[in-house]
């Protein structure tokens, strides 16, 4: 019963997520995405989006050149012969887009599809952790299993997704989903009581669907041989017919959608294995001469999918995507990195999985090669079916080109999986072993409250720009935990909701031009900033209306494309023309962009900043300082009181 409540309330708060908090996926609008351009092509008869591209982009010498297509390409769509296609899987398409254009009569928006893919998602989740507590843990206590379920919800990187969703979303989601629903399929085709044709064919129909959605889960087909061998191995019973016949339901599903697959790609391309990525027309990639797949980008990616910190500040809600660059990780230079965090930092749930050996050793006194040799979890088949996947998926994103949060979904749900079922076997055959119950409890609240976190915030501040008044009442909600947060660490968003407001003049020494004057970073909107004319030292005078007390000044550094400062400042500070401060600061971590200069409460009526040693931090984590841009601040705030 309380289980049913948990699916209700994730499906209401999916919804509201989704929704960007209407809970309406407002229908009577029209959606122009990409994947509703194929769907009118598709039902026009035509595989290539219906969109001509622009003769100047087809003069260029070179269309696939981001620094040539600017302002000409359809962006993130794949360029053949004089032809846009969609490089993302036509899955979504024949599944729900064309029924459900069919049945509305309208085209749907994509975060309704990325609802309905990750809802799913769950659903096959929960329904796969029960059969196997079911199976293998039956006196597990409820709410060890609803807690399970609650990090299944929120900590798989849906609500993230669902907060921004596109045709990216809609891939990544739907891959998700009918590989989830794969793995459910299989693991019940090793139960004897649940084996049956019918469920070899969706398990194989389910993984070839996967493949229409996100082309690398192709890697995952290995588990079909896997479970065949499985079934057939040691079983007199089996008649070599029978063994040809179990071949043949769960390879054949598969091997007819790989068959589509190939023809559809040959159709558009040429080549039945060419899924577009080589004709795409991205932001940073020329696809005709850059790489997609480097294994020089397997560092960086390691610490950005494993380790990259989230950011914590009192701001709501409180815990933030990280979209910095650490000056200690260098990247190659057609790379691109959008925002993510570790996932032993965001998800540290999942550490259980690689924390087993040594929880039992430590329990058991034993050492690793006697833990190898015990009948533990890992030597069941089914916890291999679901953290094969995972590994696979995780193993073509280390050598990927792009890092962001949003492709974690391809795999989180199986980890999850996984990590619950090494507690289960903790709890259930070493007696409750209180060390693993309590890193359980704790990492999967942790989990929980940064999926939640990152889901609010979304790829682009989601519910802040979808709903303000709601995100207000929210925020005022938790304003006593943000209170709190602040007295500890404070944060420039809270800093600047709580300051006193005093008319300012301000004068600088250096702007690039009137676009970037020094009073864009008195603005209170990031989105603007100042920029010095040139890269060298610089000076901003600032004088309140009258005196008043100052407390603390943020300095929040300009990021056009590449990170772009000064090194040090040295601060003066005025009472009717006579200085009652004076301190000079180096920026010892430049990458760190937000700066707060705490100072001894005292009253002013003039401040003179005076910034030197300017630097750029490019978009690969290099610092520049020989030749950097043009230095300058997005927000320049004082803290009054």
């Amino acid at each position: 019963m309380k289980l049913r409540y948990i699916i209700v309330f994730v499906f209401l708060f999916y919804l509201w997520d989704a929704t960007g908090g209407t809970n309406s996926f407002q229908l009577d609008r029209e959606h122009n995405t990409m994947y509703n351009l194929l769907t009118d092509a598709f039902l026009a008869g035509k595989i290539n989006l219906p969109i001509e591209p622009p003769k100047e982009l087809l003069a260029l010498s070179d269309p696939y050149n981001p620094a040539y297509n600017w302002g000409l390409r359809l962006h993130d769509a794949s360029l053949y012969k004089g032809k846009y296609y969609l490089s993302h899987g036509p899955v979504p398409l024949i599944f729900l887009y064309i029924p459900l254009r069919i049945l509305l009569g309208n085209k749907i928006p994509d975060s309704l599809v990325v609802f309905i893919f990750s809802f799913g998602l769950f659903i096959f989740s929960v329904a796969l952790i029960y059969h196997l507590k079911n199976k293998y843990f039956k006196r597990i206590p409820e709410w060890m299993l609803l807690l399970s379920v609650l990090v299944l919800a929120f900590a798989n990187g849906a609500l993230y997704n669902l907060r921004r969703a596109d045709m990216y979303e809609v891939a990544i989601s739907g891959g998700a989903f009918f590989l989830s629903g794969a793995l459910y399929f299989l693991c019940r085709s090793l139960g004897k009581e649940c084996s049956s044709k019918r469920t070899f064919i969706l398990a194989s129909l389910f993984l070839g669907l996967s493949i229409g959605c996100r082309p690398q889960f192709i890697l995952s087909g290995i588990l079909l041989p896997l479970v065949w061998w499985k079934l057939t191995k040691g079983e007199q019973s089996l008649t070599k017919h029978s063994k040809i016949l179990l071949g043949a339901y769960l390879t054949i599903p598969f091997l007819m959608c790989l068959a589509s697959l190939f023809v559809y790609n040959f159709l558009r391309f040429e080549n039945p294995i060419e899924f577009g990525l080589h004709y795409v027309l991205t932001c940073v990639l020329n696809t005709s001469t850059d790489k997609f797949f480097n294994f020089e980008n397997i560092i960086p990616n390691s610490y950005f999918y494993f380790f990259q910190l989230p950011i914590i500040n009192s701001a709501f809600p409180f815990i933030h995507i990280n979209y910095t660059v650490p000056t200690f990780i260098q990247v190659p230079q057609a790379y691109y990195f959008e925002k993510t965090v570790g996932m032993f930092t965001g998800i540290p749930f999942i550490l259980l999985i690689f924390l087993a050996p040594a929880f039992y050793c430590f329990d058991k006194k034993l050492n690793i090669k006697r833990f190898i040799k015990e009948d533990t979890i890992l030597k069941q088949i089914e916890f291999w079916i679901i953290l094969i996947p995972a590994y696979l998926n995780i193993g073509i994103l280390l050598i990927a080109t792009s890092v962001t949060w949003r492709y974690v979904m391809d795999f989180s749900a199986c980890l999850i999986l996984c990590a619950s079922l090494v507690w289960f076997y903790f709890y259930e055959k070493i007696n409750a072993n209180k060390l693993v119950t309590s890193f359980a409890v704790l990492s999967a609240f942790w989990s929980i409250l940064t999926g939640i976190s990152l889901g609010i915030i979304g790829c682009y501040d989601g519910l802040r720009t979808q709903d303000p008044g709601q995100f207000k009442k929210l925020e005022a909600w938790f304003k006593p935990v943000s209170d709190i947060i602040y007295e500890i660490s404070p944060s420039w968003q809270s800093a600047k909701e709580k300051m006193l407001y005093i008319p300012l003049i301000v004068t600088s020494s250096s702007e690039f031009n009137s676009d970037f004057n020094v009073n864009k970073a008195f603005d209170n909107n990031p989105a603007t900033s100042w920029a010095a004319r040139s890269p060298g030292p610089a000076s901003v005078n600032i004088t309140p209306q009258h005196p008043a007390h100052i407390k603390s000044i943020w300095l929040i550094t300009r990021a056009p494309n590449s990170i772009q400062g000064w090194r040090k400042l040295s601060l003066r500070a005025y009472l009717d023309d006579n200085q009652v401060f004076s301190n000079s600061y180096e920026f010892i971590h430049p990458e760190k962009m937000i700066w707060r200069i705490k100072l001894d409460k005292m009253l002013v009526n003039k401040i003179a900043l005076n910034f030197e040693e300017p630097f750029s931090i490019t978009s690969t984590g290099k610092i520049e300082l020989q030749y950097p841009a043009y230095p300058g601040y997005s927000e320049i705030f004082l803290e009054w009181e």
